[in-house]
Parts: structure tokens; sequence; C-alpha cells
């Protein structure tokens, strides 16, 4: 999840990837994720376009009122759902790295056959 994020990231500052569907839309375009309501109901697609003017990647949150020929819409950038992804997927990873029972919590040296009570490579006691 966090490849295709990135991915998307980094190809939608050249390419749009458009939904409509009645009085919705979205979008994702500059990283970014834009969600809105449309004054027309147009008939549900999905469009891939190139983007012809190159704008700033979205780094927060961002509402656009509409107008009479403008629809409304919300912004949400891609970095967040990112990093939330990545922080979690790191914490896992590192929690899957302890070392076993049988070695030292503080180093990892393997303390098998060890009747002293202390590790020997940091003196932590066992």
């Amino acid at each position: 999840m966090c490849v295709l994020l990135a991915f998307t990231i980094i190809v939608s500052r050249w390419w749009n990837i458009v939904w409509i569907n009645g009085h919705y839309w979205g979008f994702v375009q500059w990283g970014g994720a834009a969600f809105g309501h449309r004054n027309r109901v147009d008939a549900f697609r999905w469009d891939v376009e190139r983007n012809i003017v190159s704008g700033p990647l979205w780094w927060w949150f961002d509402y656009q009122p509409g107008t009479q020929t403008r629809s409304s819409c919300f912004i949400a950038p891609l970095w967040l759902p990112l990093a939330v992804i990545g922080l979690a997927v790191i914490l896992a990873w590192r929690r899957d790295r302890r070392p076993p029972a049988s070695h030292c919590r503080t180093c990892g040296y393997d303390l098998t056959g060890n009747v002293s009570g202390r590790c020997p490579e940091c003196g932590q006691p066992i």
C-alpha cells in the first residue's frame, strides 16, 4: 500500500485520475485527492488525463467553496495516509524483529547456557 501511495503521489504530478458519478466527482492530482459536488448531473465515468498546468503538491487539507460555474470540493493530501501506513509498517516490522526469548533484551546476545543471571555482553540482569 505504501508503494502504491508513493507511486500515486509521484505520477499525479503529471497525470490526473478523474471519477464522475451524477452530482459527485473526485480526482487525484498533484499529490492530493479531491472530492466534490457538481451543479449538473453527469453519467458515471473514469478518465486518466495529462496535467495541462503544473501546480504545487498538496501539503495540507483545503476546501474550495463552489460558485455558479464551479463545483465545491474538499482536498486531502496523499502523504498523510502514506505516513500513517508507513509508520504502522515500521512499528510492526520492529516488533517482529525483537530477539528471541533466549537472547538478551538489551543487546541481543545469545544467553543459552548462561547461569550467572547477567548478560556477559552488556551486564544487564536477565
